[in-house]
């Protein structure tokens, strides 16, 4: 016979205690505390991001058309002009026909630049740079905005914010959210032998 005489599936016992619960208090938090939490209200981005045309390689910046049918055998020669600073904007940086500029994974890609090419396709000889591989338009750069624009949606309320999602929380600009406080759960094991405190206990019963 068995030990327990009546139970219910876990999905009735999670429906029931939804059921039963009061609605959500909302807090606001650091942004620090926030992974693990259940976002309460839409986040949306204040800047866009990223903010400007990014490189996603360390490599050069160069004009897709100048690196047409570039290989192993064939490389294409171009005159390196400079190199791009990470954190800085170079308004004075350009990369005309037949020349490229180095620059690193986040860098600002230059005007006049419509790639990069990975340093790893490349060999430098003095000012110029061998180029082994062809590059696409747009191969190798993020886009400004690309992510996400200014004013957009970033996530919606009841998502669970993961590590990743505070990084990107953290790159909108939120120093800090808003959250669904933590539930207090107490839980009471117990049987038929608990009677009401206005109840005189019986044989076997408690208050």
């Amino acid at each position: 016979m068995s030990r327990f005489l009546h139970v219910i599936p876990v999905a009735d016992a999670v429906a029931t205690v939804i059921r039963i619960s009061p609605v959500p208090v909302t807090e606001t938090i650091a942004l620090a505390s926030s992974v693990g939490r259940i976002l309460a209200t839409e986040v949306t981005s204040d800047t866009d991001i990223p903010g400007f045309d990014r490189s996603v390689v360390d490599g050069y910046a160069v004009r897709a058309a100048d690196t047409a049918g570039a290989g192993d055998a064939i490389p294409a020669l171009l005159q390196c002009t400079g190199r791009i600073a990470m954190g800085q904007q170079d308004g004075d940086a350009v990369v005309g026909p037949g020349t490229c500029t180095y620059i690193p994974t986040g860098g600002v890609l230059p005007k006049g630049a419509d790639a990069v090419i990975m340093v790893e396709y490349t060999e430098e000889a003095g000012d110029t740079v061998l180029v082994k591989k062809a590059a696409s338009h747009g191969e190798n750069v993020l886009l400004r905005d690309e992510d996400f624009k200014q004013g957009e949606s970033v996530f919606s309320p009841g998502r669970r914010i993961s590590p990743q999602d505070a990084g990107v929380l953290a790159a909108c600009g939120c120093a800090a959210v808003t959250v669904a406080k933590k539930p207090v759960i107490g839980i009471i094991s117990t049987g038929n032998e608990l009677v009401p405190v206005t109840v005189i206990p019986g044989p076997g019963q408690v208050r």
